[in-house]
């Protein structure tokens, strides 16, 4: 958390309010969240413009005029605006803070697990940027012949499977459970044992519950919030954190188990482990 949706969402509002802007001023907080740094005197991001803001799978890139800024919220990371200079309280979980033309935006973090990485913008292409090359396709932009090429010989669990950002982008925890649980798969049932018109129907639940989280400003489970504004797609979820409420399709108690160390939830009746 967050996932797609909620990235998407962020982004969206990052874009209504910061394109056009320009950085007057750059100040790293932690510096261990600088993973991938191809400058080294980060005064050179002073007097840069954003010129756009794009999302791929769970992470957030900045295009500015010389580099690109990249950067993932993982489990907790949030971005607030001040009109004023940010008080100490408001720095003491901060990743960077910028001051740009007319406000101040605070990357923060209270575990400090969320990243930053800069790059010179050699070319359009974000995929070429370190961090991005192996992230695999989202579920839109995935050719079923590949993707069941890619992933046919694995033998790990197919949740684990899908939660690989290399073999899929934007899917977490929340969503996962989801389009498993409308594809009726079993959580643990083994990649290399499913079919690829069964892989089709992942794929096709993946768009589906994406495009729903999206328009609905993502799942609020937790902390998550885009400019304070909760999303609502958690009313629509039909199994994740069900646990012991009955499956609204057959009436057995949704269970939870473990899955790649993740909470795992899912109908034993409609998701049936096959050989």
């Amino acid at each position: 958390m967050p996932e797609l949706p909620e990235v998407r969402t962020v982004s969206k509002y990052l874009r209504e309010n910061l394109l056009g802007k320009k950085i007057l001023d750059f100040d790293l907080k932690t510096k261990k969240s600088l993973h991938d740094n191809e400058i080294e005197n980060l005064d050179l991001l002073k007097n840069q413009k954003i010129y756009d803001i794009k999302t791929l799978g769970k992470y957030i890139i900045f295009e500015l005029t010389n580099f690109y800024l990249v950067i993932h919220l993982r489990m907790e990371g949030k971005i607030n605006f001040y009109k004023e200079q940010p008080t100490h309280f408001n720095l003491i979980h901060s990743i960077f803070l910028m001051q740009l033309d007319d406000l101040f935006f605070n990357f923060t973090d209270h575990r400090k697990f969320a990243t930053v990485d800069i790059y010179f913008k050699k070319d359009k292409n974000i995929r070429n940027l370190n961090v991005l090359k192996k992230i695999g396709f989202e579920p839109w932009d995935i050719d079923i012949d590949s993707f069941f090429e890619k992933v046919k010989k694995k033998s790990s669990p197919i949740k684990v499977v899908l939660l690989d950002q290399h073999n899929i982008a934007g899917l977490g925890n929340i969503y996962v459970d989801e389009v498993l649980y409308r594809a009726k798969i079993h959580p643990l049932q083994k990649t290399n044992t499913i079919s690829k018109d069964k892989l089709r129907e992942v794929l096709k639940h993946s768009k589906k519950i994406l495009e729903e989280a999206i328009e609905l400003g993502g799942s609020t489970i937790k902390t998550y919030s885009a400019a304070g504004n909760e999303g609502l797609f958690q009313n629509k979820l039909i199994v994740h954190q069900y646990k012991n409420k009955y499956c609204k399709n057959c009436g057995e108690k949704i269970k939870i188990i473990k899955v790649g160390g993740r909470g795992t939830y899912f109908c034993p009746n409609e998701q049936k482990l096959w050989e």
